[in-house]
């Protein structure tokens, strides 16, 4: 598990915590969060060699040897794989819906589309928050049945007993966690800091209660690629939340 002490990275974490960071900055600074974690993540991803013609010669060269594939925990990882997705336009995108029950603290499972590259590739799960674990278990076993092999997880903040119980149920998976904190309370929230705690409108810039995914009409229409899965708008969750729990068998 990589705890994230990069000082870039904990400015952005800062203005993340800080109750005061207006809504447009917040969004600014979890786009460049997630990018820091997503960069920390792939810093061991195999590589390609090629060659490219410069100005003055050939120069040999490098680009990232393997599909990337980003799954966002709905609704809440969405805010994460919009910024990730700049910095790696490339990249295939999945989506798994889980919500916990606020009584249980169990994972409620309502939706996932996964593209086929998640079976051939790196695929990166994203939440933004670790905090019993259950929802991330539970994203993990639904990639496994999917058919990936090569897991890794990013979240910007944990808590302690949700990274062992991550890294108990699934060793095999690399975490990235931006900060871990201590505490976490019987109502199951991170402390000393949960974003899902902040009223409006900070709640809505980042949440994974159980309401579950926001509106269609608040997830912006963007052309999607079949190959690839969906683009940064995730308009495709449209209307196919009616057809059923599982996509892309």
């Amino acid at each position: 598990m990589l705890n994230m002490r990069h000082p870039l990275f904990q400015e952005h974490l800062t203005h993340l915590r800080n109750r005061s960071t207006p809504p447009q900055q917040f969004r600014r600074h979890l786009k460049e969060a997630s990018r820091l974690l997503l960069w920390q993540a792939l810093k061991d991803a195999p590589g390609r060699p090629v060659s490219v013609e410069t100005p003055l010669a050939t120069a040999t060269a490098q680009t990232l040897g393997i599909p990337i594939t980003l799954v966002a925990i709905l609704r809440a990882g969405l805010g994460m794989t919009d910024g990730m997705l700049e910095m790696l336009p490339e990249a295939g995108i999945g989506h798994i819906g889980l919500f916990r029950d606020e009584k249980s603290l169990k994972p409620v499972h309502y939706y996932t589309k996964i593209p086929p590259t998640a079976g051939i590739g790196w695929t990166i799960l994203v939440d933004p928050m670790l905090a019993t674990g259950g929802s991330a278990i539970e994203a993990v076993n639904i990639l496994k049945r999917k058919g990936a092999k090569e897991i890794k997880f990013i979240s910007l903040i944990a808590a302690q007993k949700g990274v062992d119980a991550l890294g108990q149920a699934h060793p095999d998976v690399d975490l990235t966690i931006g900060a871990v904190d201590p505490v976490l309370n019987a109502q199951g929230y991170i402390v000393p800091e949960s974003f899902t705690q902040r009223g409006p409108p900070r709640a809505e810039l980042i949440s994974n209660d159980s309401r579950g995914l926001a509106s269609s009409r608040d997830i912006p229409r963007r052309r999607s690629d079949p190959q690839l899965g969906e683009p940064a708008g995730h308009e495709a969750i449209r209307g196919e939340l009616q057809s059923g729990p599982d996509q892309w068998a």
